[in-house]
């Protein structure tokens, strides 16, 4: 009764003959599942969304996100230089987004790839290198001013010495499967 009362015209749909390959002729129709189960009738969408809005945004607003926190280039001498990159999730859960997503293995760690122009090389490090995953904010206390220290479980870095020559730009991408992509280039000698 409600939803003859609520439903509109979509909710139900008229029965119709159908030939089905295997089972013969058939009829199909009744409640329509996009407007009676998986959505509200056409008529009360727009009261639905705006309740649901805040809900949506500010789940999305909890999402693990990749920030740069350090890039950086220091000459060594004799054109080698110490690259060190410090990221950072600045969002309020773990790029697993969860314990289950974790125990599940559903996202990949957060991943560091380097492109080097030509006549540069790597002296140590790899090119590809993994930094497990990052803790968000969830696991912080609101107030930190009465410790001494606050964990720092929601970053990683890595360095790497890169021989090449003043100017040369190193590309740095920082990829996550669920706290998103961060792509940059240190300049060699930029700082000198």
């Amino acid at each position: 009764r409600w939803l003859e009362a609520n439903g509109g015209e979509d909710a139900i749909i008229d029965w119709y003959p159908y030939a089905h390959p295997q089972l013969g002729p058939l009829e199909l129709g009744g409640l329509n599942g996009m407007y009676t189960w998986r959505n509200p009738p056409h008529a009360l969408m727009g009261e639905e969304a705006e309740k649901n809005t805040p809900y949506t945004l500010a789940l999305a607003d909890m999402l693990p996100r990749l920030t740069l926190h350090e890039l950086s280039a220091t000459p060594l001498g004799d054109g080698r230089y110490r690259l060190r990159l410090v990221v950072e999730n600045s969002g309020f859960l773990s790029t697993q987004t969860s314990g289950q997503g974790q125990k599940r293995n559903a996202a990949r760690p957060v991943r560091v790839e380097l492109s080097l122009p030509e006549g540069a090389a790597l002296v140590t490090g790899k090119a590809r290198t993994e930094l497990g995953h990052l803790q968000g904010r969830s696991n912080k206390l609101a107030v930190t001013a009465l410790r001494a220290s606050s964990p720092t479980d929601n970053r990683a870095w890595s360095e790497w010495v890169v021989q090449g020559k003043t100017g040369d730009e190193i590309g740095v991408t920082v990829l996550s499967d669920r706290a998103g992509t961060i792509r940059r280039f240190a300049v060699l000698g930029a700082g000198e």
